[in-house]
């Protein structure tokens, strides 16, 4: 299935961020993907911790969950600080673009909102067939 990475910055540059994304499930019956997304954070310096507390977002498009948490974030800790699952509706061929974004404000480190790049997603086993103007829509099923 589709997933992305991404590098939104941080207030403090030995504190990297990363947004990942990936589509978990699909349902071609519903029409829909269900898309995780989660914001981790780890220190790019051995021998420091960055701690705190703070409300920390991830999203899809107009989709969004947040998280307070009081974190401890080291070298390669890979600390989550926020991770959602959203279930977006595919348009009528089975296309759709997503947005993915997060952002955050903590007692020692702030996340820039960021919003990515606009991805299409589609449903794999749908298809479209045009007669004249006229679409008609068949679903594949796969076993």
């Amino acid at each position: 299935m589709t997933s992305g990475y991404f590098s939104p910055s941080t207030s403090n540059s030995r504190v990297d961020a990363s947004l990942y994304w990936e589509v978990v499930s699909q349902s071609i019956e519903d029409n829909t993907s269900d898309v995780y997304v989660c914001l981790r954070m780890s220190r790019n310096n051995s021998g420091y911790e960055t701690w705190g507390q703070g409300t920390f977002w991830v999203g899809v498009d107009g989709q969004r969950t947040e998280n307070y948490l009081e974190y401890s974030i080291t070298e390669n800790s890979n600390t989550l600080m926020c991770e959602g699952t959203f279930t977006v509706t595919h348009y009528d061929d089975g296309s759709f673009w997503i947005y993915v974004k997060c952002g955050g404000n903590g007692s020692s480190i702030t996340v820039d909102d960021f919003s990515s790049a606009a991805y299409e997603v589609y449903l794999p086993t749908g298809c479209s067939v045009f007669f004249k103007s006229k679409r008609i829509h068949f679903i594949v099923l796969l076993d």
